[in-house]
């Protein structure tokens, strides 16, 4: 099968100090891409164990901050790429 995921986060500074130059600001992005392959053992009609992993998976991630006024951005991304990545078990119940 196939497994997106996708983030984002945002925090503001806003400090009222003698210091204060502006509102401060950072974001981060995140979004994710995995090939899954797995398989479900059903003890009954609805109740069943698993096993998952991700034989392949890759993951971009955008970080941003905007500091106060005067100071320049500072941005930085990444790209991860996984092999046999999150392993999981899984108990579940059907209904």
């Amino acid at each position: 099968g196939l497994r997106v995921g996708y983030a984002y986060g945002r925090e503001r500074s806003m400090t009222d100090d003698e210091t204060y130059m502006g509102e401060s600001v950072g974001e981060a992005f995140n979004i994710r891409g995995a090939i899954t392959a797995g398989v479900d053992y059903f003890f009954t009609e609805s109740f069943f164990i698993g096993a998952e992993i991700d034989p392949f998976a890759y993951t971009y991630n955008r970080t941003l901050i905007k500091p106060q006024e005067g100071l320049s951005n500072l941005d930085a991304n990444s790209h991860n790429f996984g092999i046999f990545a999150a392993p999981t078990l899984k108990v579940g119940f059907k209904f």
